[in-house]
């Protein structure tokens, strides 16, 4: 995968510690390193370190909200765990008009509370041009959450977006489940 940056790179010969320690023998500049639970990146000269959770809700969170056709500074946020939120936080920071929906109403109490965003609610009957999906569901989208040539920003396997809605309302959608994170992991340590 760096090799498509333009760096060079090598796979440790253990997926461990052991591995982290071969790395930093070998005279590794950053190690890209993933478990069950977390992928980070940490760049050893310049001590910087990020997860994948976060560097892929900023890119595509930042995707979202340069969709140059958008109605208004208003979107929405679908999903509020480690993705969802860092894209929601990213977003408000940049000045948007933050909506998010989530089942789990701990995350999204969590995140109406501590990023001021709004609560989304399909029964508000209020439709977006940017929609930023971070679950790991299908079909997420409905039709009343969107407007007809609006931008999809999804890291999300499965796509939530249902494929006969996104054809129905000309939805441009931006997913690409690893290269996009990647690189804007590596963006975020150099």
């Amino acid at each position: 995968m760096v090799k498509y940056f333009g760096l060079e790179g090598f796979i440790s010969e253990h997926p461990d510690v052991t591995g982290y320690y071969e790395a930093v023998s070998q005279g590794a500049d950053i190690i890209l390193m993933a478990d069950d639970h977390i992928f980070t990146a940490h760049n050893l000269r310049n001590e910087k370190i990020v997860s994948n959770h976060v560097a892929t809700g900023v890119i595509y969170a930042e995707i979202a909200s340069r969709y140059n056709e958008a109605a208004s500074k208003d979107i929405l946020v679908i999903g509020l765990g480690e993705v969802g939120y860092a894209g929601a936080s990213h977003l408000v920071k940049k000045g948007f008009n933050v909506f998010a929906c989530d089942p789990n109403k701990e995350f999204l109490e969590k995140a109406v509370d501590e990023l001021c965003i709004n609560p989304y609610c399909s029964d508000d009957r209020k439709r977006f041009s940017m929609v930023f999906e971070a679950t790991p569901n299908a079909d997420t989208i409905s039709e009343g959450m969107i407007e007809e040539r609006c931008l999809v920003s999804t890291p999300g396997i499965p796509c939530g977006l249902p494929s006969e809605v996104g054809k129905k309302y000309r939805v441009d959608l931006v997913m690409e489940p690893l290269v996009i994170g990647v690189a804007s992991m590596l963006y975020s340590i150099i």
